[in-house]
Order: structure tokens, then sequence, then C-alpha cells
């Protein structure tokens, strides 16, 4: 493991895959921790490398534009001596994936919780007109306090700008499983997009399996398009049949179909799956965290126009 990349001093190994390696380090400076995001190393032939290099910094030119408390924080890009890299909000927890991998249970709290924070983080993006396009457990964080954090915004779209694509047209943009039926087709995507990813997470941290799982990538596709997923309320006790309602609505194939917002998901999730009264106060604080969002992203478009 490298000791010291650009000024900041390594500390441990977080994480790595074909994105590349993300490291704990600590700004000498400050004292402050953070997340370092580095490029994969050799191997890559000369498009990929280019890809590659692109989606991190989209990654950083999105994330930049987002200021919420339930998305992982972008400082800066950096390049040192060759090296290009993210400096990034470092978070203390543990992805969504992990808990999956680890077979732990999700109580209907704890996913009514886990939705709603990443709903009001998905709608605030779209609401920059940003589509994250990459919504999948190993990009949500669990924080040791309680929170969540979404975090990965690598193969966002960025609605009416001028760089619209990492990819060309017809090319599919995600992670199999947790990709919506036109992400699959390659056409145009907007927040409704996300939305059914996030309904995807919520149906697999409720039943304990995806809603769409087959032993070909072919197969699983062609169920994301064209087939349904079993009823959530035939899998997992105690839920009414209401549950089954909002997820045709979340994982309906004609975008049109669903949802207007994410957070509207969220608001009907939990209003069928918490006990009587709790739903109320938890779209309290989903209308809240909307509104919130709504405010901030109309501050930060009057700063962009001035």
């Amino acid at each position: 493991m490298i000791e010291k990349l650009g000024p900041y001093q390594i500390k441990a190994e977080l994480g790595r895959g074909s994105g590349g390696i993300v490291y704990r380090a600590v700004d000498p400076a400050s004292g402050e921790e953070v997340a370092l995001k580095t490029l994969p190393k050799g191997g890559l032939d000369p498009v990929r490398d280019s890809t590659m290099m692109e989606r991190l910094r989209r990654e950083a030119e999105s994330t930049a534009m987002l200021r919420h408390p339930n998305i992982v924080r972008v400082h800066s890009l950096r390049e040192d001596q060759g090296e290009v890299y993210l400096v990034m909000e470092f978070v203390r927890g543990r992805s969504v994936q992990e808990a999956l991998d680890k077979h732990e249970k999700f109580s209907v709290r704890d996913v009514a919780r886990i939705i709603s924070a990443a709903a009001s983080a998905l709608d605030f993006a779209h609401q920059s007109s940003i589509v994250h396009r990459d919504v999948k457990p190993a990009n949500l964080m669990l924080t040791e306090d309680g929170g969540l954090k979404v975090m990965d915004f690598g193969a966002v779209k960025i609605l009416h700008g001028e760089r619209a694509e990492l990819t060309t047209v017809g090319t599919a943009v995600g992670s199999p499983h947790y990709m919506s039926p036109e992400q699959i087709r390659g056409v145009g995507v907007d927040g409704r997009s996300d939305q059914f990813s996030l309904a995807v997470i919520a149906y697999e941290l409720l039943a304990g399996r995806r809603p769409f799982a087959a032993e070909s990538l072919a197969a699983i596709l062609y169920q994301i398009a064209d087939e349904q997923p079993a009823p959530l309320s035939s899998l997992r006790k105690n839920l009414p049949a209401e549950v089954d309602a909002v997820f045709a609505r979340a994982l309906a194939k004609k975008r049109e179909e669903r949802y207007p917002t994410c957070s509207a998901f969220a608001e009907d999730l939990s209003a069928a799956i918490l006990p009587a009264g709790s739903g109320k106060k938890t779209r309290l604080w989903i209308a809240i965290g909307v509104a919130a969002a709504a405010v901030i992203a109309a501050i930060l478009l009057l700063i962009r126009l001035k």
C-alpha cells in the first residue's frame, strides 16, 4: 500500500474494484480525515482508460453541485505526479451491500428510514437536473450515527447539459440487477429511472431476495423489461397487500406509470409497511426533507445564475 498521495498521508485501504481504489487518508495541514478515490492501475485499454477518467471527472463536477446531508461530498479532483484522484468526505460506516452480504435482516423501520433518506438525496439531485443512473446497495452508505449517504455519482446523466452522456447512444449504463427498463434499452432516462432502482433495493431489503434474479445476465434483463416480480406480501409475513400496489407502481415498466418523485414512493412505502400512526410521522419528515431540498436547490441555482 502506498504511504502518501499528494499532500495526503494514507492510513488504510477502504476498498478496491474495477472503478479503482479508495483510501482513508489524513490532510496534514488540517488534520481532517478524507477518502481518496484513485483510478485503477494497469491493464486498461485506451478507450476504457479514457472512460474511467471521464467518469471520475464527471463525479467531481456533478457532486460539487450537490450539497445535501444524504450525499457524500466531493471536495476536489486532483492530480499529483500523474496520479489523478478524488478527495472526498470520509464516511464512517458500511454499505447496504456489505450488510446484505452478511445476510443481515432489516426491520420495516430500517427499510423506511433507508429508503426515505436515499429518496430525499436522489430527489435533490433530480431537482438539479442530475440523474444518478447507478443506484444500488453498494452506493448507499449506512453511517455509524444511523444516517445514510448516497455516493458514486460517476455514471450520472446531466439533463439539459452540454455533456449529458458518458457513453454513446444505445449503450446501457448501470448495474444489471438494479437497472430500469429504459436503461436496458439504452434510451433516455430521468429521475424515475433512479426511482425504479431504489424500489428494487427496497424490495430486496424487505424480501431478502432481489425481485429480478436468474442464472444468466440475459434472463435478468428480460425479467426487468418484461416480467413482474412476485408480490412482496407473499414473501414476508405481516406485510399488508397495500405494499404490493406500492411496488407495482414504483416498478412499472413504463416510467410514466411510476411515482412522480422518489419521495412520493418512499412516503407510500412507509405508510404501507409501518404500524398505524408511524407512517404519519415519517411522511411529515419526508415532506420537510423534500421542502428543504427544494429550497437549497433554488438557492444554488440563483448562485450559479449570478
